[in-house]
């Protein structure tokens, strides 16, 4: 990796990991991510949060109609799929925020896909590590490459999710 380039990834076992991040006491985070996928698959993840009962997650998934925003808290999903097509080989701004037992919402080049209610806690998920481009690091691996990937400790508004569509900044 360069500074200015993305992060190239084969769909089959590449992904980018951190170390823990503590989210007790979190009760809205917002995901940021520039995809460019080489290929659609069932399913690729972009950034994930979590371990197998409790995660938050955006992906680009073929059987809920595009990105999703998502969450599982206690082993219960809950869901937010953007309404827009996506073709692979272009370049697509991808946001889903979390908002404590409120919406998780998904914007899809600056505007708002869709929005669903989150009916667990944020607060009460703990330290984990964050991926990008799997799931845990070992499944739904992304295919193509993906650029500044962001993480805020709140969840952006209309008018922010825009505006780092538009310039880079919110």
């Amino acid at each position: 990796y360069t500074t200015n380039e993305a992060y190239s990834f084969d769909g089959s076992n590449d992904d980018v990991t951190t170390g823990s991040i503590d989210l007790s006491g979190v009760t809205a985070l917002t995901f940021a991510v520039w995809i460019n996928l080489d290929s659609i698959q069932s399913t690729s993840t972009l950034i994930h949060i979590g371990t197998t009962n409790d995660e938050l997650s955006l992906n680009y998934d073929v059987n809920q109609d595009g990105f999703t925003a998502f969450e599982k808290i206690n082993g219960n999903f809950d869901f937010s799929g953007s309404t827009s097509d996506v073709l692979a080989g272009n370049w697509n701004h991808v946001v889903g925020t979390y908002q404590e037992a409120g919406d998780i919402e998904v914007y899809l080049n600056g505007s708002l896909g869709n929005s669903g209610t989150m009916d667990g806690a944020i607060s009460n998920l703990g330290d984990f590590t964050i991926s990008i481009g799997s799931r845990n690091s070992s499944s739904d691996f992304a295919s193509g490459d993906i650029d500044d990937a962001r993480i805020y400790g709140k969840a952006l508004s209309n008018t922010e999710v825009s505006n780092l569509y538009n310039t880079g900044s919110i």
